[in-house]
């Protein structure tokens, strides 16, 4: 099992997040955010309202998701798109072309 640690915070198994990211592409989708694949890997997506970047787990996941982008296929294409959560609650992600 292929594995990566984000300052211990957060364990994600990259074989699954790049069967997660095919299903959203097969899905006919050029791009996703950052919370589609949150979505899409954990069930859900919810803000971290208040958290520092630092061991904000959404954090860590988008910065998973940049290091990792290459492997996963996927290119930024901004780092501030205008999202809400599961909520409703608005919060910014980034956007990817897959």
């Amino acid at each position: 099992m292929s594995q990566s640690n984000m300052n211990d915070n957060i364990q994600i198994d990259l074989e699954i997040l790049g069967q997660k990211i095919a299903d959203i592409r097969n899905s006919g989708a050029q791009s996703a955010f950052t919370s589609d694949i949150i979505r899409a890997y954990m069930g859900g997506y919810f803000l971290n309202k208040g958290v520092a970047a630092n061991i904000s787990w959404n954090a860590q996941f988008g910065k998973l998701l940049s290091k990792h982008r290459e492997q996963l296929g996927l290119e930024q294409v901004r780092s501030d798109a205008s999202v809400n959560d599961d909520l409703g609650r608005p919060t910014t992600c980034s956007e990817w072309r897959l």
